[in-house]
C-alpha cells in the first residue's frame, strides 16, 4: 500500500520475467507515489538483487539491502551465505576467499560456498600459496585449506605491514625489534635471515632483491644469488636487471648475472644555458 494524501490506496506490482535464477518471493519494495504513472507497474527482480558475476565458479555475489550481501549459487538460486560485509578473492588457483562478517573475517569455499574458517578474526588476508594469514592476539598464523594452523612461530602483527601474502612460495618478514627483514618459506624456516633492510619481488615472481645498508642484490625463485651485492641501485624489468652506480654510471645484467654492457645510457636530455644574447 502506498500512501496518497490523506488516505491509502492499493497497487499492483507486477513482476516481469527476467533473467535471474534466484526466485523472488514474499519480498516487498517501495516507491514513491508520485513516480508511479499507472496503478499497474512493472518491477523487475532486479530492483531486489542486484548480481555482481565476478569469476567462472558457481557462485554469485549479490547486493541486497543495505550494506549487508549474499553468496547465491548461480545455477540453483540457492542462497549459501549471508550478512557478507566484503569478500576478496585469492591468488591464483587458491580456492578459500576471505570474507567479513559483523566486523570478524573468516574464509569460505569459493566452489560451494561453504564455510571453512568461521569468522573470528579480527584481520585476515587474502589465501596464496595455499595458505592464507590471520591475526590472533597479535600474533600472524598461517592457515592450509582446510582452516588448520601451519605456520605458528610467534610472529608479532605489524599494522604498518603492507600484508601478510606468499608470493612464489616465499614471504618477507619483518623482525620485532631491529626492522630488517628477512625471507620466510611455506614451512616457517627462514631462507633469507633477519638482516635486510628491504626486500621485495619481480620479474612475474622470478627474482627477488635485497638490499643491505647500501648494497643490492638479486636472487632467483630457488634462492640461488645471480647478482652478488654491489654499490647502487638495482631494478629488475622484464628483460633485464639494471644496476645504477655510485658513480651515476649503468650497467645492463642477464638473469643469469652476466654483464651484458658496463655503461649504457637510459636516455638524454637537452642541455640549455644562457648566452646573454638576445636575437629578434
Amino acid at each position: 500500500y502506498l500512501a496518497k494524501d490523506s488516505y491509502y490506496e492499493s497497487v499492483t506490482f507486477l513482476f516481469d520475467k527476467y533473467a535471474n535464477p534466484l526466485k523472488v518471493t514474499g519480498k516487498t519494495t517501495s516507491l514513491k507515489y508520485s513516480k508511479l504513472k499507472k496503478k499497474a507497474q512493472v518491477i523487475k527482480p532486479a530492483k531486489l538483487y542486484k548480481f555482481k558475476n565476478k569469476g567462472k565458479g558457481k557462485l554469485s555475489y549479490a547486493k541486497v539491502s543495505g550494506n549487508k550481501k549474499i553468496i547465491v549459487n548461480k545455477k540453483t538460486g540457492k542462497k549459501v551465505l549471508k550478512n557478507i560485509e566484503w569478500i576478496a578473492r585469492p591468488l591464483g588457483n587458491d580456492s578459500l576467499v576471505c570474507f567479513s562478517s559483523d566486523k570478524k573475517r573468516g574464509y569460505f569455499n569459493a566452489k560451494n560456498g561453504k564455510v571453512v574458517v568461521e569468522p573470528k578474526y579480527e584481520h585476515a588476508w587474502i589465501f596464496s600459496d595455499g595458505l592464507g594469514a590471520v591475526e590472533e592476539d597479535g600474533r600472524i598464523k598461517f592457515l592450509d585449506s582446510m582452516g588448520k594452523v601451519v605456520i605458528d612461530n610467534g610472529m608479532k602483527y605489524d599494522g604498518a605491514s603492507d600484508g601478510y601474502v606468499f608470493h612464489g612460495g616465499y614471504i618477507a618478514v619483518c623482525a620485532e625489534a631491529s626492522e630488517k627483514y628477512g625471507l620466510m618459506d611455506k614451512t616457517g624456516n627462514m631462507v633469507l635471515p633477519l638482516e635486510y633492510d628491504y626486500i621485495d619481488i619481480a620479474n612475474n615472481l622470478e627474482n627477488w632483491r635485497v638490499r643491505k645498508d647500501k648494497q643490492w642484490a638479486v636472487y632467483d625463485k630457488n634462492m640461488n644469488q645471480i647478482l652478488p651485492f654491489i654499490d647502487g641501485c638495482v631494478y629488475i624489468t622484464d628483460s633485464s636487471i639494471d644496476v645504477t652506480m655510485s658513480d651515476h654510471t649503468m650497467r645492463k645484467y642477464d638473469f643469469d648475472g652476466n654483464l651484458l654492457n658496463d655503461f649504457y645510457i637510459s636516455e638524454t636530455h637537452h642541455l640549455t644555458y644562457d648566452t646573454g644574447e638576445v636575437y629578434y
